[in-house]
């Protein structure tokens, strides 16, 4: 029977997606060797043959804590032709209720391989802003190693390559122009207008692509903007390829079956952040799961850590799991007696250790130096591992000698700078590559990836409070987590662990907004 809850709804997306909305609609569209698709202002996987050029075209308003602010269309026309298109729409960029800024934007596509992409945003209140304007995403696959060269302003040349490895930094500086060399000698050439572009190594945050971007970094923000303020800037792509290169090879989908057998990483779940104890019918299935640890956070400068030490212990036994500790020290000496105190009360079983600091994100030498060799004394079985709670990027720019502890471990969530669907199942495939790039300074150090969530669980970019949406789930949760999308979402992170040789890896919550379980008294039904 059907919950009357759910009377009147669309059980079938609900299930699915976790909401009644619908799929955004999609229009292919052909520009001469171009073939690509058009979905809700932007363009995506802009095709030559099997080749993909770009992943996206987009345009984004990111206030002062790098949140997106979604934007609403006012209206929208399509006109598709015989190998040519033109796309006019206006739209609002809404934070809630509130219009901050309106766009006119149009995109069109001619016979001839060229594709310009124009917008005109006008400021309509007062508000502060990280970025305004076009992005430009490069698919990692047919990007990885790939030679481009630069025209910078002026017509200066310099030539560069997307790199194999995650870089730290921004890769290109100063771009006027990308010519991209394609088959045979051809060329594809993207011209930036309206702004100063540069690109950067967006596996940093998970995402399956590198980035041009306009506003560079260097440059202070927040900016503030004022109401009548007008942005205008344009993306032109343009192809000196013949248009027979657009048709694709159609037949059988080619697949195999090998005999090959992996290893699971060790697997963890993480303690509820709702702070509710276990019901007895979630500890009877999260028992039934072969889950290796039961993760914890202790922040030892909490005045209540106390208490959410003896929680953990008590779920934990409860569970049958080992504690994996996430230890985020402040005032390391003194913090070190407290925990040796509480030791000597309670001596829990410990499978792994990690040190944070509680900030700056990443555990300092410093930190390291304090309480490595006390915790060694501690728990004289146990590994101990630090680097960072917050993403791989924190771990890959602020680096440290790994000599003296057993791994690196560093978080992940597919959704810091895009949140739909297609974007999400994407950037599955850049766990590999996040894996591969801490080996490459790990010094054989074992690699952890956790705590995995859906969304972000905290934002390090802040610099101001995320105020909650009456009625609405918290920010860091999302509505997909217990729908068929986050099943098979964790399927598909568990598929690239493995394929990765992960050595562990820490999933969700036990239960609540954020967990494998939703609970029998949810928050948030």
């Amino acid at each position: 029977m059907v919950s009357p809850y759910f009377c009147g709804m669309n059980l079938k997306s609900i299930i699915a997606y976790g909401s009644q909305a619908s799929l955004p609609k999609q229009t292919s569209l052909i520009a001469g060797s171009f073939h690509l698709l058009y979905e809700n202002g932007f363009l995506r996987y802009i095709c030559i043959g099997e080749k993909e050029i770009l992943r996206m075209i987009n345009h984004a308003v990111r206030d002062h804590n790098w949140d997106t602010i979604p934007f609403e269309f006012l209206s929208e026309e399509i006109d598709i032709y015989e190998n040519a298109f033109e796309i006019r729409y206006e739209a609002e960029a809404k934070r809630g209720t509130e219009a901050l800024l309106k766009w006119n934007c149009r995109i069109r596509g001619t016979a001839d391989s060229k594709i310009v992409f124009e917008i005109e945003g006008t400021v309509l209140k007062d508000f502060q802003r990280n970025r305004v304007g076009f992005t430009v995403l490069h698919p990692t696959k047919d990007s990885i190693g790939r030679k481009v060269t630069l025209v910078h302003p002026g017509g200066k040349q310099t030539g560069g390559i997307f790199p194999e490895f995650i870089s730290p930094d921004q890769i290109f500086y100063d771009i006027q122009q990308m010519i991209l060399p394609f088959e045979g000698g051809q060329e594809v050439r993207i011209t930036f207008e309206g702004d100063t572009f540069e690109s950067e190594d967006q596996r940093n945050w998970l995402d399956d692509s590198y980035k041009t971007y306009c506003t560079p970094l260097s440059l202070p923000m927040p900016v503030q903007l004022r109401k009548g303020e007008v942005i205008r800037q344009a993306i032109t792509l343009e192809a000196d390829v013949s248009s027979d290169n657009n048709k694709t090879e159609s037949g059988p989908f080619p697949f195999s079956l090998r005999e090959n057998t992996y290893s699971l990483p060790l697997l963890g779940i993480g303690q509820s952040s709702e702070e509710r104890p276990l019901s007895d019918s979630a500890l009877h299935l999260l028992k039934k799961l072969p889950f290796d640890h039961y993760q914890a956070d202790i922040r030892m400068g909490d005045s209540e850590w106390k208490l959410k030490w003896a929680s953990a212990i008590a779920e934990s036994n409860r569970l049958s799991l080992p504690l994996e500790l996430a230890l985020f020290f402040e005032r390391t000496e003194v913090e070190l007696q407290e925990l040796a105190k509480a030791l000597e009360k309670v001596r829990p079983q410990v499978a792994i250790l990690h040190i944070f600091n509680t900030a700056p994100f990443t555990t300092t030498n410093e930190t390291l130096e304090n309480v490595l060799p006390g915790l060694r004394k501690l728990f004289p079985e146990v590994n101990i591992g630090a680097v960072t709670n917050a993403y791989f990027t924190h771990l890959n720019r602020e680096r440290f000698s790994v000599e003296e502890i057993d791994h690196l471990v560093f978080s992940v969530n597919p959704q810091v700078h895009a949140v739909d669907h297609a974007t999400m199942v994407e950037n599955l495939n850049t766990i590999q590559h996040s894996i591969s790039s801490t080996r490459e300074f790990a010094e054989g150090k074992a690699v952890h990836v956790g705590p995995i969530s859906l969304k972000m669980r905290w934002n390090p970019e802040a610099i101001g409070e995320i105020d909650p949406t009456e009625g609405e789930l918290p920010y860091n949760a999302d509505l997909r987590q217990m729908s068929m999308f986050g099943a098979a979402w964790t399927l598909g992170m568990l598929n690239q662990l493995v394929k990765s040789k992960a050595d562990r890896a820490t999933y969700f919550e036990t239960d609540g907004s954020k967990g494998l379980l939703q609970s029998q008294a949810p928050l948030y039904p």
